[in-house]
């Protein structure tokens, strides 16, 4: 079982890791959302890219990741080349 999700706590983290499930979270846009859930509004021919997360989203990733979330975004590299010295 592979949810996608926006948040979640320890507790229910571990609780769907330990019944064999895995949890992910995927930046999205509010573009790239309704993209998502309405794929028929938008254009079939064209892809929409997803921006680089501003600062504070990037932020919030990391913290879910360390609650032990599979986080997907578009790279960083400000924080990504300097995670040691934030």
């Amino acid at each position: 079982m592979n949810l996608q999700i926006s948040d979640a706590s320890k507790v229910a983290v571990e609780a769907i890791k330990a019944a064999g499930g895995s949890l992910e979270v995927e930046y999205r846009t509010p573009l790239i959302l309704r993209n998502h859930l309405k794929p028929h509004k938008f254009d079939e021919h064209k892809e929409l890219k997803t921006p680089m997360p501003p600062n504070k989203q990037i932020k919030k990733l990391e913290r879910l990741r360390s609650k032990g979330l599979d986080v997907n975004y578009p790279d960083a590299p400000w924080f990504t080349d300097n995670q040691e010295a934030i």
